[in-house]
C-alpha cells in the first residue's frame, strides 16, 4: 500500500508516509479513516506528519491531493483537531503548502519540513496546538 499511518507510542503524533503510486481516487478517504480511528482511540487533539520524501507530486496530483485534503474530512489535513506538516523536497509539496493558505483550500498553515527531526522538534515544542487551522478563516 501506497501510504501507512502509525501513531508514535506515548506521544500525540501520528506519522503518515506516502509513496508512488499512490490513487488518489481511493487512498485519500482510506487514509483519513486510519487517522481518524487512531484519533478516537487515543488523544482528541493531535499531530499529523505527513512523510513525503519518497512521493513524487505532478501538478495534477497536487491539485486532487489538495482538494480531498482542504474538505474537512475528519482525519485529513483540514481537521482542526490536528496541527499537520509535510516532510519532502518535491518543488510540488511547497506549492501545497503555499496553496493550502488560499481561501478555496481553507486558509490552513502546513509547515514544510526537509527532515522527519524537524517536524518531530515542531510536534514536540509547539505550544500553539491544536489547530492548524486559520483563525480568520
Amino acid at each position: 500500500m501506497p501510504h501507512s499511518v502509525e501513531k508514535l507510542k506515548d506521544e500525540p503524533i501520528i506519522v503518515v508516509e506516502i509513496k508512488n503510486p499512490y490513487d488518489y481516487q481511493t487512498e485519500p478517504e482510506q487514509m483519513f479513516e486510519k487517522i481518524e480511528r487512531i484519533a478516537k482511540k487515543t488523544e482528541k487533539q493531535g499531530y499529523i506528519i505527513y512523510d513525503c520524501r519518497n512521493f513524487t507530486v505532478t501538478f495534477g496530483d497536487l491539485v486532487a491531493g489538495m482538494q480531498a485534503q482542504s474538505k474537512g474530512t475528519p482525519g485529513s489535513i483540514s481537521d482542526p483537531k490536528f496541527t499537520s506538516m509535510i516532510i519532502g523536497s518535491d518543488a510540488m509539496l511547497k506549492m501545497a503548502t503555499e496553496g493550502f493558505k488560499q481561501d478555496q483550500y481553507g486558509k490552513i498553515e502546513v509547515p514544510l519540513y526537509s527532515t522527519m527531526d524537524a517536524a518531530m522538534r515542531h510536534a514536540r515544542t509547539d505550544k500553539s496546538q491544536p489547530s492548524n487551522v486559520n483563525p480568520t478563516a
